[in-house]
């Protein structure tokens, strides 16, 4: 009963249909209607309920959102199963927008942004394949578990893993701003219903 009435108080109606939570949490997405605490509260959610469920909304969230949802796990310190569920549902998303149709491409300082925190250089001629931010979330989780437990953080080849940017949040202003652009043609090219 009282979930029942935490979810009517969410989407603001009377009674609770099965799908008014994904619906309300796209809607409040694009239209840009959430903030800190919603990111939390829907993490939990995700942690509670299970990823699986979340896939078909992950889909057609901005990426912009996506992102944020990403640095918000990193900083309140979620399980990593969570920012690898985060992690793979951006790599579909940057496949498209990082080598798909080229009407809505990001643009060129977020692709190097995006791909510079693979651990690769646009400029010299590395490029993004699908998969690539997955692996490299692994990477850092994996750098940062060791770096928690103490022990010598070196690599296969034997170099050290640099673990100084392990948790550093991606989003600032001007990747924001280039990810809305992206997100608003994306949402037209996906015919993504008005909310």
């Amino acid at each position: 009963e009282r979930a029942k009435s935490k979810a009517s108080e969410f989407t603001k109606k009377d009674e609770y249909v099965v799908g008014d939570i994904s619906k309300e949490v796209v809607r409040r997405a694009w239209n840009g209607e959430y903030d800190f605490n919603d990111m939390i509260l829907l993490l939990k959610v995700l942690a509670a309920f299970g990823f699986t469920t979340f896939s078909p909304v992950a889909n057609v969230l901005p990426v912009k959102m996506l992102l944020e949802m990403y640095d918000v796990s990193l900083e309140v310190e979620v399980g990593g199963r969570l920012v690898r569920f985060l992690a793979e549902a951006l790599d579909k998303r940057f496949k498209e927008a990082l080598v798909g149709d080229a009407n809505y491409q990001l643009g060129d300082v977020t692709k190097k942004k995006i791909v510079g925190f693979m651990g690769k250089n646009v400029e010299e001629g590395d490029t993004y394949e699908f998969g690539d931010f997955s692996k490299a979330v692994k990477e850092k989780l994996d750098a940062k578990e060791q770096q928690k437990q103490g022990s010598s953080s070196s690599s296969s080849d034997g170099g050290v893993i640099d673990v100084k940017h392990v948790v550093e949040p991606i989003m600032d202003i001007e990747l924001a701003k280039d990810l809305d652009k992206f997100d608003k043609q994306w949402k037209k090219q996906n015919n993504i219903e008005e909310v």
